[in-house]
């Protein structure tokens, strides 16, 4: 190491040595972060990740077989991940280190979310050179799905679910989950409020499939109803089968920005219907917002990166007071705000 050291200053000299030795380390960070990120999306997408964490060990050589990947690249993925740490081999199998399996629990539902957008990210040059367009790009909701569901289990729903005992020491007798995908949250407030009951209602039949898949695994089995419908078209045609008495709170969570890109009536329009058909209950929902902009790139969740992937699928993030200035345009009165903008770009809106 001494001789290579010595050799390189006596051939380049002692500064363009240091100067090639920090441009090689500022490099190393960002391409690093990326084949990492791809490498974990690959493995992930695969189901190695997930029956690694579920099974603690995994052969390669027989997931390859089962799964019908090729073993090459599984072991050049899982050879690349053990270099830096987060996996190890024991007896020809596969095992997170302490690291790995402390990084990937807690940070599995961020990968995921942003996996989702894998194809805007993979076209960007051809999007630069017009080669391609937006519109014949699309995300993969599933992913969304999947990483929401963990992002939503460690953060989200239990500040909802907390928010939901300030109501009433028991937490409302019923609720509606609009654009209720898997129906996570409901799920996830089941198991804690044994006597509420639910409604989802989600316009999308994949979703709504993974909604029966967890009233089939969870606690939500006879106290449960799901709902296919588009909530912009969504009357009480609708719920002739429903008696909507037995729900007294509509919530919703990350629902809206969706539609905000095209111009505010569309939500205004959107929220005035959900207050006619929903008339007399409460409303708690929760969105993302813009954090003060100078300290965006500061905040612990990747939302400069976020708001990159806004901006290329048409997503727009509110900005402060603006979504509570569309409900109240829209009738709704606002009783209650929670704000952890500057912490996790997030927003709770109590209206009624």
């Amino acid at each position: 190491m001494f001789h290579e050291t010595l050799f390189l200053i006596q051939t380049l000299g002692l500064k363009t040595n240091l100067e090639n030795l920090k441009a090689m380390q500022s490099a190393k960070s960002p391409i690093r972060g990326y084949l990492m990120t791809l490498s974990l999306w690959a493995l992930d997408e695969t189901g190695f990740l997930g029956e690694l964490a579920a099974q603690k060990s995994v052969s390669p050589g027989l997931f390859s077989e089962r799964k019908k990947i090729d073993p090459a690249i599984l072991k050049f993925l899982t050879g690349y991940l053990t270099q830096l740490g987060m996996l190890e081999m024991e007896n020809e199998k596969i095992r997170f280190t302490k690291k790995g399996e402390k990084f990937w629990k807690k940070t599995c539902g961020v990968f995921q979310i942003f996996s989702a957008y894998q194809p805007f990210f993979h076209h960007l040059a051809s999007l630069l050179r017009k080669e391609t367009s937006l519109e014949k790009l699309a995300r993969n909701d599933l992913a969304v799905a999947r990483g929401f569901r963990q992002t939503g289990s460690v953060f989200i729903f239990p500040i909802m679910e907390k928010l939901l005992r300030e109501l009433s020491p028991g937490g409302p007798r019923g609720l509606i989950e609009l654009g209720c995908g898997n129906m996570d949250l409901s799920s996830f407030l089941a198991g804690r409020h044994p006597e509420m009951r639910f409604l989802g209602i989600d316009y999308d039949k994949r979703f709504l499939e993974g909604a029966r898949a967890t009233l089939e695994n969870g606690p939500l089995d006879g106290r449960v109803r799901l709902l296919e419908g588009n909530i912009f078209d969504i009357g009480p045609r609708d719920f002739k089968n429903i008696d909507l008495t037995l729900y007294d709170l509509v919530t919703a969570i990350d629902l809206f920005h969706g539609y905000f890109d095209g111009g505010p009536d569309i939500l205004l329009k959107l929220f005035k219907k959900l207050k006619g058909v929903f008339q007399g209950k409460k409303f708690l929902f929760s969105e993302v917002c813009l954090p003060d902009e100078k300290r965006m790139k500061e905040l612990a969740y990747p939302h400069v990166e976020h708001e990159l992937f806004h901006h290329l699928t048409k997503q727009k993030t509110f900005r402060r007071g603006e979504l509570e200035a569309l409900l109240e345009e829209s009738g709704f009165r606002i009783e209650k705000t929670w704000s952890v903008r500057n912490l996790a770009a997030r927003i709770f809106v109590l209206c009624s």
